[in-house]
């Protein structure tokens, strides 16, 4: 039986799939009209990492995307329809073959594909049951689909083999890289689907998972006429791979896909400001900020520069250095300018020295701690009187998302509390040095 997991969130413990031979939970948030207005059906979103979506019950990053919160301030504005948000629990091991149509490797290892049998899944045990249970509205216009990284992945693949069903679709930072571009190939066999509305985002922080996604934005566009009518695609300043992040944006699919997402208000030019002469280009980071919050990387932008002696700036928004000095970048569209000044050096280094120092409380006896990035041992800690200390080379203008541990996941810094805390935030855009406390373990 359905159990009350909040105010208006459904838990469904232990659902048995007979195609996929495993159990996992689901979490169905019911909009606030639902009790109160018996006789009304509402669109519905699926979306893959249920467990992550709402509180973040096995998040790494201490968050959740609070999905439920952010709904509910839209639908009370007036800006999003209210609607119903199915989450899928991930089944912990198996998540990664589930989620991908390919075979593939991860740290290694290779994984097989299930993206089939998730697919039937989806189709033909999950979205009969919340039908039967639930009051929801048929047809793509109502039926949207939408998850992050190998969850966008598998939620960008169902929706683009499936457009009688799904005519809304989010992929946040989702997982191109996967199987050796089996997703580019699989497009090129895909036929247009004009009624399919599709939102895409990248983090500009997310190193190597965003291997493939310009790619993959550039096919949609060219090969299956995707436009700025049914696609809307935003690269993210400084956002890396985490629930945090897509906390922090997910109200702009949700505008984009079930709302309005209002009129253009400002227009910002975010980045590095500093390039050495011998680089070969540099991309601006342009974002069109509305009225709603919504957010976006605008298309056919112009760009000025009032030194073109010293830069000269592409079409898409890529700077070519050509001497040292200072040039002023001017963006313009829709009716809005930004503008950002440049500097050209003369050399630059592709790497920066980012020192840590870290204070952690009495431990019993001397440790090793280690900075955990993507494993709980990425980068020994040196132990030293005052303290520890750990020197990273780290590429310039990449991001890390880092926690201290002891070794383990298990033996991770939480706050004075004995709570976990959200992971601390790098941005290695020069040489620095870093001082943080552990406050308890």
């Amino acid at each position: 039986m359905p159990s009350e997991e909040g105010s208006n969130i459904v838990k469904i413990q232990n659902c048995y799939s007979t195609v996929l031979e495993n159990r996992r939970n689901l979490y169905i948030y019911l909009p606030p009209s639902y009790g109160a207005e018996p006789d009304r059906y509402y669109p519905v979103l699926y979306m893959q990492d249920g467990q992550n979506i709402f509180m973040g019950e096995r998040s790494y990053s201490g968050s959740g995307w609070e999905i439920h919160r952010v709904a509910e301030d839209l639908i009370a504005q007036g800006r999003i329809r209210e609607l119903i948000i199915v989450g899928i629990a991930h089944q912990d091991q198996q998540r990664l073959g589930e989620y991908a149509h390919w075979d593939g490797k991860f740290q290694g290892k290779s994984v097989k594909g299930r993206g089939l049998d998730y697919e039937a899944f989806l189709l033909t045990e999950v979205k009969p049951y919340i039908e039967e249970k639930f009051r929801v509205l048929k047809g793509p216009e109502n039926t949207g689909i939408m998850g992050s990284s190998m969850g966008g992945l598998i939620s960008f693949t169902i929706a683009l083999r499936n457009p009688k069903i799904f005519g809304k679709a989010g992929a946040l930072s989702p997982s191109f890289w996967w199987g050796k571009k089996a997703v580019l190939k699989s497009l090129k066999k895909m036929k247009k689907n004009p009624s399919l509305k599709l939102w895409l985002d990248m983090g500009k922080g997310e190193g190597d998972f965003s291997k493939g996604f310009e790619e993959v934005v550039g096919v949609l566009r060219s090969q299956l006429r995707m436009n700025k009518e049914n696609m809307a695609v935003w690269y993210v300043p400084e956002a890396i791979h985490s629930e945090m992040d897509w906390m922090h944006r997910v109200h702009c699919p949700l505008l984009y896909l079930f709302g309005e997402i209002g009129d253009p208000q400002e227009l910002i030019i975010t980045g590095r400001r500093i390039i050495g002469v011998k680089e070969k280009g540099f991309g601006l980071d342009v974002t069109a900020v509305f009225d709603t919050g919504f957010a976006v990387t605008p298309d056919q932008v112009i760009f000025e520069t009032s030194n073109p002696e010293v830069l000269r700036i592409n079409d898409d928004g890529k700077v070519i250095p050509l001497k040292c000095g200072n040039s002023v970048i001017r963006a313009q569209w829709m009716g809005l300018e930004a503008h950002g000044k440049i500097h050209i050096v003369s050399e630059l280094s592709p790497k920066v020295k980012v020192e840590i120092h870290v204070q952690v409380p009495d431990l019993e006896e001397e440790e090793p701690l280690y900075i955990a990035v993507t494993g709980p041992k990425d980068y020994l800690l040196e132990k030293r009187k005052e303290g520890y200390r750990g020197i990273l080379n780290l590429d310039r203008d990449s991001v890390i998302s880092y926690k201290i541990t002891r070794g383990t996941w298990k033996q991770v810094e939480k706050d004075h509390l004995g709570q976990d805390i959200f992971s601390r935030r790098l941005l290695a855009s020069k040489d620095l040095t870093v001082h943080i406390e552990v406050e308890n373990w």
